[in-house]
């Protein structure tokens, strides 16, 4: 759905943002009952200017079938998740074949959406994406955002309850990228594009995708090993 909409405020020459957020959050506050905001816009800062997004009146539903691609030729190179729709009404898409999209964090506060958007990540990979091309691991220690998946043929396991299940996921996929780095020092490559652009007519088994919803309800000490795993594992 889109909801804001962006509004750039240049600044003065001399004026650094460190001025304009010193003024505390009573201009933001100010500003949404101006407006006649039940929240005050959120505020950022891009290069010469402060930014305020405003919320929309007349919020616009931006349906999936409207945007998502699932009948064109498919790149096994550019494996890619629907990442939304801007201000603009621009659809995203986030490249997971990316060599800086290793991990990609999502956050938000409580109902602002972040569910939906794994479900979409997840439907999206399911239709566009046969098995031999993605396999997907899932994480759902809430119960309640991504159970609903299992079943998928693409699920390497069944969708991880608690943290010891998705540690042993993150144990296998460190282990599986092992096996593939070994492979690729084999032939002389750096990456599974190299390895595909090589072996055109055998390439490397499918990429995996791991999905982990609240990864902040881990326990503490499980907390710890989960980041230690994903530190480690790569989209291959």
């Amino acid at each position: 759905m889109r909801s804001l909409m962006e509004e750039s405020n240049l600044l003065g020459k001399g004026v650094s943002f460190k001025k304009v957020q010193g003024l505390g959050s009573d201009l933001v506050q100010q500003l949404g009952e101006q407006l006649g905001f039940e929240n005050p816009p959120m505020r950022s800062v891009i290069p010469g200017a402060v930014v305020f997004d405003i919320p929309l009146g007349d919020r616009k539903i931006a349906n999936f079938s409207d945007y998502v691609d699932l009948t064109s030729e498919i790149n096994i190179n550019r494996i890619v998740i629907p990442g939304g729709v801007d201000v603009d009404g621009k659809y995203i898409e986030i490249s997971l074949c990316d060599s800086n999209v290793y991990h990609t964090l999502g956050g938000g506060m409580t109902g602002g959406g972040k569910s939906q958007f794994e479900k979409a990540m997840v439907l999206y990979l399911a239709l566009r994406y046969p098995p031999c091309l993605v396999r997907l691991a899932l994480s759902d220690v809430k119960l309640v955002s991504l159970t609903c998946c299992n079943g998928l043929p693409h699920l390497i396991a069944p969708v991880a309850e608690d943290a010891a299940s998705t540690l042993q996921i993150f144990n296998y996929l460190v282990a599986e990228q092992e096996l593939r780095y070994q492979e690729f020092k084999r032939v002389g490559v750096e990456n599974i594009n190299e390895y595909n652009q090589m072996f055109h007519d055998c390439p490397m088994p499918p990429g995996w995708c791991f999905i982990v919803a609240e990864f902040c309800n881990h326990q503490n000490h499980d907390k710890l090993n989960l980041m230690l795993k994903l530190c480690r594992v790569q989209m291959l």
